[in-house]
Parts: C-alpha cells; sequence; structure tokens
C-alpha cells in the first residue's frame, strides 16, 4: 500500500469506528434552517465533478476544475474528498494543488454515513456524481431542487449555532452544455 491508500484506509476505519458511535442522524426535511447534529462550525462544500465526455473530463471540464479553486477561494478548507473515478480526482486535483492538500478518496457509497463524522468540526468538500450529492442532500434533510448537480454549481452547507444549517449556492464558469 502506498502512503496515500494506507493513511485513507486508516482514516476511514476510524470514521467507521467514530460514526457507530456517534449520533450523525441528520435532521428532518426542509431546506435552509434544517437542524442537524452537526456541530457549530462545521463546513460541507459540495460539487459535481466537471463536465465530461465519456467518462473523462473534456476541455470545458479540464478548465473549470481550474475555475474551482478561484470560485471558493474564500472558503477555508480542511479535507479534500472524492472517489477513484478519474473525472471526480481530475476535478479535485486543482484545488487540492492549489490549497496544498491531499485528495482523500473514500467510497461514493458510504458517504452519506460517513461525510458527516469526517466534516465534523471542519470545512470540507466533496467532489461526487449526481447520485451521491442527491442522497447526501437527503442526509442533510434539504430541499431537492437546490441540489449541486449541473456542471459549474456547488454550495457551501454550513452548521450555526444548534446545528442549524444554512446554504449558500454559487455558479462558476460558463454555463453548461447540455448533457
Amino acid at each position: 500500500m502506498t502512503g496515500f491508500t494506507r493513511r485513507a484506509a486508516l482514516a476511514l476505519g476510524l470514521v467507521a469506528g467514530l460514526t457507530a458511535c456517534m449520533p450523525f442522524g441528520l435532521g428532518g426535511g426542509g431546506d435552509a434552517g434544517t437542524a442537524s447534529t452537526l456541530p457549530e462550525g462545521t463546513r460541507i462544500v459540495l460539487v459535481r465533478h466537471m463536465d465530461r465526455d465519456d467518462g473523462n473530463l473534456n476541455l470545458m471540464g479540464i478548465r473549470r476544475a481550474e475555475q474551482l479553486v478561484e470560485a471558493i477561494a474564500d472558503v477555508p478548507l480542511d479535507a479534500i474528498f472524492t472517489h477513484e473515478l478519474p473525472r471526480n480526482m481530475d476535478s479535485a486535483r486543482p484545488l487540492a494543488e492549489a490549497r496544498g492538500i491531499e485528495m482523500t478518496l473514500i467510497d461514493p457509497d458510504t458517504v452519506p454515513d460517513t461525510l458527516p463524522g469526517l466534516a465534523a468540526g471542519r470545512s470540507v468538500i466533496w467532489v461526487g456524481n449526481t447520485g451521491n450529492l442527491g442522497r447526501l442532500w437527503d442526509t442533510f434533510g434539504l430541499d431537492g431542487e437546490a441540489t449541486p448537480v449541473t456542471y459549474g454549481q456547488l454550495a457551501i452547507i454550513e452548521a450555526g449555532a444548534g446545528g442549524v444549517l444554512t446554504v449558500e449556492t454559487r455558479s462558476f464558469g460558463p454555463p453548461p452544455a447540455p448533457e
């Protein structure tokens, strides 16, 4: 195992243990203002991988991945999470390089269960896909209409006092081409 994958495997084991012990069941339906058990100060940025043709980023996706760096330049980050699909890693790579943060790979099928624990008290980003972004949105009990599943959309979810969630949405880059 490489140092990166060993650290990722250890982190996942730690998270699995923590999430088994901690009540990260997040609040029921609604939109911004929904209560959760996330600690105050937790910030989770959600973004879909960038524009693609087939399975890989196209030229617009490569440009948009670079534009993500500027789109969240004002957002502090402690960690960058994605999974092993090349389009997701390629979307996160410019941000990881600009911030000097290694990407941590997690299983997209477990992200609704693991990301809240990984993010607790921190500021993180998840570069995902439409399906796992939707499941995360549901986990947080947020209104589905604002789920950031269009290329160039992102959502910044913050837990305030009492775990009350607020959501800021942003767009970056040119309007996406129709899929």
